[in-house]
């Protein structure tokens, strides 16, 4: 009897142990704020509070309050499911699925946002913030202030985030509850006056699988150029170009870019840069490449064809693991005549390749996986 009470004791002490590594943090984050339109969208994240503790996301409500003078009531809506959303696939096998996002609570001044595992072990989250998902409100007075309100324990209702344990739901403790939002109320920065003020920006799918980027400003001051940030998940962006700014002007400016390496999704944004360092961020655009569609899949498509000095292939990466791929050129006889090695991302993928130093006529393309090869797709190189 002694040995099963310590025996229970000890069960009792590793739980506690198991379930304190998995707290959780969540935070606010700016994902857009529109002066003119007078629209405001939220980010909600969530985090693993301490170092090297993880837990999977099951049933999750988080539960915020807001001030109804700033914010119109009842106007909030999803403006996108974040990385806990729908299908989660790992190495190839369904990880989690997730039902729709959805809104609980009154939503005149208490939202619940909602999230309800339906298959798998859920996700894994760890010391990197997840995101959760974007909230999009109408503002109702552009001098109010947010008064933004995480409901901890101590709020009813409060937040809820549990964690799969042997298929049974079990709450996680909770952990910080953080505003990473730099004002509090509309007016600390939607009346300032702005060293560029942007008329425009807009996305096109262009020509030969590109995406074309243009903007406009009426006036600038100390303006030393923009940053291209691109994204395809809507989180996590990189700069792919720059374009100098006019410095100072008080006449009309026309820019452009071209993204030449588009995945399905596409989501972009501006960062201009004065001349001392300064940043400002526009709102995001998102567009689907017109260049991907469910034929692709398991395919390449070269271009152009007839091709010169450069060419592309157009390829759907369904072989989850694989960063890089085989490319090889046969000549009409089978010969190899040029290999090299690529680097592709999960799904879409544009792949670029040289032809200069062939010589004209009628070549074939493949590509070769891990454990996998392309069809061989025919082109014919051109002086």
């Amino acid at each position: 009897m002694k040995k099963l009470f310590t025996t229970l004791l000890l069960m009792v002490a590793l739980c506690v142990v198991v379930f304190s590594q998995g707290q959780y943090d969540v935070r606010f984050n700016l994902n857009t704020l529109d002066c003119d339109g007078e629209q405001f969208l939220l980010d909600l994240d969530v985090r693993a509070s301490d170092p090297g503790a993880t837990f999977t996301i099951a049933e999750q409500n988080y539960r915020i309050s807001y001030n109804r003078n700033a914010l119109t009531p009842g106007s909030v809506n999803i403006q996108r499911e974040g990385q806990i959303s729908g299908f989660i696939i790992d190495n190839g096998q369904l990880a989690a699925l997730y039902s729709p996002h959805n809104l609980g609570g009154s939503q005149d001044t208490i939202i619940s946002y909602n999230i309800e595992l339906s298959g798998g072990d859920g996700i894994l989250v760890e010391g990197a913030w997840v995101n959760i998902g974007t909230l999009a409100f109408q503002v109702a007075d552009i001098d109010a202030c947010l008064d933004l309100t995480w409901h901890d324990s101590n709020i009813f209702p409060s937040t809820f985030v549990s964690t799969l344990e042997n298929g049974s739901r079990v709450p996680v403790e909770e952990g910080a509850y953080l505003n990473d939002l730099t004002f509090t109320c509309f007016a600390d920065i939607c009346n300032e006056p702005l060293p560029v003020e942007l008329t425009s920006f807009d996305a096109v799918n262009g020509e030969n699988c590109t995406i074309d980027l243009t903007w406009k400003t009426a006036t600038e001051t100390n303006n030393a150029y923009f940053k291209i940030e691109k994204s395809t998940d809507g989180i996590n962006y990189e700069t792919i170009g720059t374009v100098e700014g006019k410095g100072n002007s008080t006449t009309p400016t026309a820019y452009n870019f071209t993204d030449r390496t588009p995945s399905l999704d596409n989501y972009y944004r501006l960062q201009q840069v004065d001349l001392d360092g300064t940043t400002t961020t526009s709102s995001q655009l998102i567009i689907r490449s017109n260049c991907f569609d469910d034929s692709s899949v398991n395919t390449i498509d070269v271009f152009p064809n007839p091709v010169y000095d450069k060419g592309n292939v157009r390829f759907y990466n369904t072989n989850l693991g694989d960063t890089q791929v085989e490319l090889n050129i046969a000549d009409a006889l089978g010969r190899t005549v040029h290999t090299e090695m690529l680097t592709v991302n999960d799904g879409p993928n544009i792949l670029h390749f040289n032809t200069s130093h062939l010589v004209p006529g009628t070549y074939y393309v493949q590509l070769k996986g891990s454990d996998w090869l392309s069809v061989s797709e025919k082109i014919v190189k051109m002086d």
